[in-house]
C-alpha cells in the first residue's frame, strides 16, 4: 500500500497596498521555506537563516520612520 504525504498549503494574506504580483512571489517563497522545514531539507545553520527569512516575509513592511523619544 502506497503512502502519500500531503501537507496543507499555507495561507498568505496580502499586506495593505501590496500588489498581486508581490503577494504571489512572497507566498511562493513562504511555501518553499515551509516545505523545506517539513521535509527536513535545511542544515541547522540554513534553518536559522530560513527561519529569519520566513519571519521577515510574514511581517508587513515598516512604513514611515519611528520616532525616538528624546530626539529633536
Amino acid at each position: 500500500m502506497a503512502v502519500y504525504h500531503k501537507w496543507s498549503k499555507t495561507q498568505t494574506k496580502s499586506f495593505p497596498g501590496e500588489s498581486e504580483a508581490h503577494l504571489r512571489r512572497r507566498s511562493a517563497e513562504i511555501d518553499a521555506i515551509v516545505e523545506g522545514f517539513r521535509w527536513g531539507r535545511f542544515s541547522s545553520i540554513e534553518a536559522e537563516d530560513m527561519d529569519k527569512r520566513l519571519q521577515s516575509l510574514q511581517r508587513p513592511p515598516q512604513t514611515g520612520r519611528r520616532r525616538i523619544s528624546g530626539a529633536h
